[in-house]
């Protein structure tokens, strides 16, 4: 605050001026104006430290949402908005974008898998925004232009995919996705075909819940009671107005798709191959009634292990019995060896492609996202998991000609369908052939 404000402040102190008044000591007076100046300055001083530190508490609970240029946008709590400033925080809580402002533009963005793409740009020429008379005016007509992107969006997907994002009210609402998430979304879809599909060729019915629902997961994939399959999401985590990394999430559920479409039934005594071969076998216990699964070791063909509690991998029999480091049966889990999810990666018979892996169906669905991903995450799939690569490379080809026939398609490096030719071919075998 200025000191000429502060001391007409003081002044307007009625029980300054009385004081004043009334003490004939000028040095009294100045005195008593010097400390009510000093106090109201560290005053100021005092309510910028607490909102500072607010500011940097924020950021370390929600590192993506706070950067130098966006103080006063998001913390609402500390700072009096504008109103043109309250507008871009609602834009990006109503469509996922972020917005930047430089010298010379404002730019609205979308960023998938990293990568920015820029979506509106406003040009400033001496410090006016071109077209507009102010920055008010100009939010309002990108709020108006991003939902006609948003609803355009919405419409391409729907009709190339035809996929269906379910709206329903009631105890578990699902919602719209938002600009920023349909790229994201159509990111997966595009790298995933044909797995978007259900069985009848129409395309897989999508939720986003509004909020938490489901109980630790940040998605699901599962068959209605029409035993169609659907695909469930969870809401955005506290302080995120989207759904982070949707389009690893989006690829991963449809890799569960994929299985599904290509009739793996890990539950069914004749359609479990892929399962063995993915090292894993069934167990059911029958002195508790326990089933599950268990990663078989390289080291010693007899052991297997399965999830404990706290994350730790329990040694056990074929009927998933524990055991302890001798091999002898134990009545608790606390008894048998342990061991944590990365030493039992380094000894699976197949290497899981993640720190993920609590079943074969989800080392199949993290493995399938990362090959259909992109040719980055293509080559370290196959350079750390070949024998995971092997598998789901074969199933998704496999899909692939089921849906349109043996030689018509293949997957390129990048992750898309491409017109299987002698060229395509020679590309992926010269990828593969260069890596271990």
């Amino acid at each position: 605050m200025p000191t000429a404000q502060i001391y007409l402040n003081c002044l307007s102190n009625k029980a300054v001026a009385k004081l004043a008044m009334k003490n004939e000591n000028t040095k009294v007076f100045l005195g008593i104006l010097a400390l009510l100046i000093t106090l109201s300055v560290f005053s100021d001083y005092s309510a910028q430290a607490r909102s500072s530190k607010k500011l940097l508490a924020m950021n370390a609970l929600f590192p993506e949402q706070i950067n130098s240029d966006d103080i006063s946008l998001t913390a609402s709590n500390s700072i009096s908005l504008s109103p043109s400033e309250i507008n871009a925080q609602r834009i990006r809580q109503a469509f996922g974008v972020s917005m930047s402002k430089t010298l010379s533009s404002y730019t609205f963005a979308v960023t998938v898998l990293g990568k920015e793409q820029i979506l509106l740009s406003y040009d400033i020429a001496g410090g006016a925004i071109s077209q507009f008379n102010s920055e008010a005016e100009m939010l309002s007509h990108a709020w108006a232009r991003l939902e006609q992107l948003t609803e355009k969006k919405e419409l391409e997907l729907r009709n190339r995919f035809d996929v269906e994002f379910i709206r329903a009210k009631g105890n578990d609402p699902t919602r719209a996705p938002k600009l920023a998430e349909l790229y994201s979304l159509e990111y997966g879809l595009i790298h995933a075909i044909p797995s978007h599909l259900v069985t009848d060729h129409k395309g897989i019915r999508i939720h986003l819940f509004q909020a938490k629902h489901l109980n630790g997961q940040r998605a699901h994939w599962e068959k209605n009671v029409d035993r169609k399959p659907e695909i469930f999401i969870e809401g955005p985590e506290k302080g995120q107005s989207i759904v982070k990394s949707l389009e690893r999430l989006i690829l991963h559920e449809l890799g569960h798709n994929s299985a599904y479409r290509v009739g793996w039934n890990p539950h069914h005594t004749e359609r479990w191959k892929v399962t063995r071969e993915l090292g894993w076998i069934p167990f059911n216990n029958p002195l508790t009634g326990e089933q599950g699964w268990a990663i078989r070791s390289k080291i010693d063909p007899e052991s297997q292990y399965k999830l404990g509690v706290n994350g730790l991998w329990v040694r056990c029999n074929k009927q998933g019995q524990p055991l302890n480091e001798n091999g002898e049966r134990v009545t608790k889990q606390y008894l048998a060896k342990r061991l944590t999810a990365s030493e039992v990666a380094d000894i699976a018979m197949v290497r899981p492609a993640t720190s993920y892996f609590p079943s074969p169906l989800e080392v199949y669905a993290e493995g399938m996202m990362i090959f259909r991903c992109d040719k980055e995450s293509r080559g370290m799939l196959k350079a750390n998991c070949p024998d995971l690569y092997e598998i789901v490379r074969r199933e998704d080809q496999r899909e692939i000609d089921i849906c349109y026939g043996p030689g018509n398609y293949i997957r390129d490096l990048d992750g898309l369908l491409v017109k299987q030719s002698e060229q395509s071919t020679q590309l992926v075998a010269k990828f593969e052939n260069r890596l271990p």
